[in-house]
């Protein structure tokens, strides 16, 4: 591939529109990010992977910085390759996050715009045409709303053009040079994100049997075919063997409904971007009937390019149409998921994406929408078509005429500008906790929501453990989910008091609790509730019972019922405050007590609505961490809807007995100094229960 001047005049425009149209953040590069929500989370894997290459030297598998302290298998996470590797230099040489995000943001809008460029000119001989389809295809409502998403790895979708136009070469062509480009490009859109890479090779499946039977595959076209899957096999096997491990570990089905959530509305295909400047007013009703979580919502296919397909394709189709034609009906459908969703309402309709979800991998990606993506690059191609057919045979005059006003009709259509900007400079705190030396663990309250990616993004700057934190793609370790969500000190600090399936002194044990983790400080964020609103805001959709005032009432009652419990069980004072936080540091407490933590087996997940009590699914343990040794009792409530079940008890693996029936269980056990597993076991029992099993107000007490 060579390019000539009118490549390099047509990479230039794409350059020259990347930065009018974002002029607002051209402003602030160093500063403000594009979007927001997932842009922290995005941030905080730039600054994840930098720092565990270059000050660890190693790739972030395992996060140990995340989850205390306990750290979370990173290996299902382990997407964006090309961003967070790519960014290290760049970081490394700036040491500014927003202007590294920047980087990569404004490439991906240049580059897939010039991608697209590249295909339909190669396929249409139409370089005017070309660049109007590739200012289609870069500035189209989806790929803009997953930048206000902050979704930058999805945003990088310029490889796909590319490898659609060296396969097609492929089986036009000779040699092996086309399907080895073809490979490195389907490589690099895996690198990027595994859901594109597989919804790709669906795609690439309809083009083989598409050419197969249309006579198109040419000589040898199955091995060259072969060849490239072979390629991108090798190139993708570094990145896909510990994601492939994870999943393989987890779950491999993702429940229909989950798949629902994610899927494209009919309706919203025909109502203009929620992120547009003027119609975005008009159509706000619609956004909130539709309901849908950004970017899901953000399908519009622009009236514009709809109408004029319609006009320049009048004159009726040629066979060159008919690829992308069936391209565009293929990923359309499937973006609409497993069944008909009109105006946010499911319909009985079932669709194909349905018969797709017993495939193992692909039912664990449930975004049919991202599917969209294919379907804005064959609208693209066959805008391009349509343009090139329609300019033949003008004077250069009248070309030009046609081809500025079809360029305008589309820029109003899909105006993107401005673009929500989040401001990445915070409080100076964060700064000031960096410089302190030692190892210790920080917890950001309130503890749950969409705000934890925030949390991420304030460890970039202060470089501490984070007892909590939140991971995409990724399902924290059940035993640190239980030692945040089950633990009654934790439940406690989060404003739960239903904390009965142990019974202790929790208040009064929480200092020690927190010196024994080497837990020094606690953040409460102000803003909590009402940032969360302003990231919505920043999507252009509001849930209806979203209000300012409302949430702002409800931060202040949170801030101050959680500041008072801080303040009275640590026996402290704010080190540091702000209009946005409010920060403690707790001081060191030489454990005197013991104190007892839900450990694994317990499941929350699956409470009952009308009750705290996790489930009980036949084995689950406590931990117990003393500073001396003792006797003790251990007694507890146990209730099952099956007469004969029974509970056997050990402690370190000791056996101490069994209980059967009844309500009071009093074994006398030793607990050693350090910490102790006491672990319930069910030893007898029946099948097909209709009722859950459960314990509570479990005690431990000395003798």
């Amino acid at each position: 591939m060579n390019l000539n001047r009118t490549h390099i005049a047509a990479l230039m425009g794409f350059l020259l529109l990347s930065l009018v149209l974002n002029l607002n953040l051209i402003e602030s590069l160093s500063t403000h990010v594009p979007g927001s929500f997932d842009v922290w989370s995005m941030l905080w894997m730039i600054w994840l992977w930098k720092t565990s290459i270059i000050d660890y030297h190693r790739l972030p598998y395992f996060v140990d910085v995340l989850g205390y302290p306990w750290g979370v298998d990173y290996s299902g996470g382990l997407t964006n390759h090309f961003t967070n590797f790519l960014s290290i230099p760049i970081y490394f040489v700036t040491d500014n996050l927003a202007l590294t995000y920047n980087t990569f943001y404004l490439f991906s809008i240049i580059f897939s715009g010039f991608a697209a460029y590249l295909l339909v000119n190669y396929l249409t001989k139409s370089p005017k045409a070309a660049f109007i389809s590739g200012f289609a295809y870069t500035f189209s409502p989806y790929h803009i709303g997953l930048g206000a998403h902050g979704l930058i790895n999805l945003m990088h979708i310029g490889w796909i053009p590319l490898c659609l136009m060296f396969l097609l070469k492929t089986l036009k062509e000779g040699g092996y040079k086309n399907p080895f480009y073809a490979a490195v490009f389907f490589a690099l859109n895996g690198f990027c994100d595994f859901t594109y890479m597989f919804y790709f090779a669906l795609v690439i499946l309809l083009l083989v049997f598409y050419f197969r039977f249309s006579g198109g595959l040419g000589e040898n076209g199955f091995k060259k075919i072969l060849f490239f899957a072979c390629v991108s096999a090798v190139l993708l096997l570094p990145v896909l063997i510990k994601p492939a491990l994870w999943f393989l570990s987890g779950p491999s089905q993702t429940p229909i409904p989950w798949h629902g959530v994610y899927s494209a509305d009919l309706a919203s295909l025909f109502i203009p971007s929620m992120h547009h400047p003027l119609f975005s007013g008009i159509f706000e009703e619609a956004y909130q009937v539709i309901g849908k979580p950004v970017p899901n919502t953000t399908v519009y296919l622009g009236w514009s390019i709809i109408l004029i397909l319609i006009y320049t394709l009048r004159g009726g189709l040629s066979k060159e149409y008919d690829f992308w034609i069936a391209l565009l009906f293929f990923s359309l459908i499937l973006s609409l998921g497993p069944e008909l969703q009109f105006m946010g309402r499911q319909t009985t309709l079932d669709l194909p994406e349905l018969l797709l979800n017993v495939i193992p991998v692909y039912s664990s990606l449930h975004v049919p929408a991202r599917f969209m993506v294919f379907t804005t690059l064959s609208m693209s191609v066959l805008l391009g078509f349509g343009i090139s057919k329609t300019v033949t045979g003008l004077s250069i005059k009248g070309e030009n005429l046609v081809l500025t006003t079809l360029f305008l009709i589309i820029l109003i259509d899909f105006l993107p500008y401005p673009m929500y900007l989040s401001d990445t400079r915070i409080s100076p705190f964060f700064q000031n906790l960096r410089e302190l030396e030692g190892d210790f663990a920080v917890l950001n309250l309130p503890s749950s929501g969409g705000f934890l990616v925030r949390y991420n993004f304030f460890q970039t700057i202060h470089e501490k453990d984070l007892v909590w934190g939140t991971i995409q793609w990724n399902v924290l370790p059940e035993r640190q989910t239980l030692f945040f969500k089950g633990s009654p000190f934790f439940r406690r600090l989060s404003l739960h008091f239903d904390d009965n399936l142990i019974v202790q002194d929790v208040d009064g044990l929480m200092p020690e609790f927190f010196d024994h983790y080497g837990i020094e400080w606690i953040i409460i964020q102000k803003r909590y509730y009402t940032a969360f609103y302003e990231s919505f805001l920043s999507q252009g959709r509001l849930p209806a019972m979203f209000n300012e005032t409302v949430l702002k009432s409800r931060d202040d009652e949170i801030f101050s019922k959680t500041r008072a419990l801080v303040e009275n069980v640590f026996n402290t004072t704010p080190i540091y405050e702000d209009d946005d936080l409010v920060a403690y540091r707790l001081d060191v407490v030489h454990s005197r007590s013991f104190f007892t933590i839900p450990y694994e087996g317990w499941d929350y997940s699956r409470a009952d609505s009308d009750s705290p009590n996790p489930i009980f699914p036949g084995r689950a343990s406590l931990l117990t961490v003393s500073p001396r040794e003792f006797e003790a009792s251990v007694s507890f409530e146990f209730h099952s809807p099956c007469e004969e079940e029974g509970i056997g008890v050990t402690v370190n693996d000791d056996f101490w007995g069994i209980f059967r029936g009844g309500v009071e269980f009093n074994p006398k056990i030793k607990i050693h100094e350090g910490s102790n597993i006491i672990e319930f076991i069910e030893v007898a029992g029946c099948g097909g229960k209709e009722e859950n099993s459960f314990i509570r107000e479990i005690r431990i007490e000395g003798i």
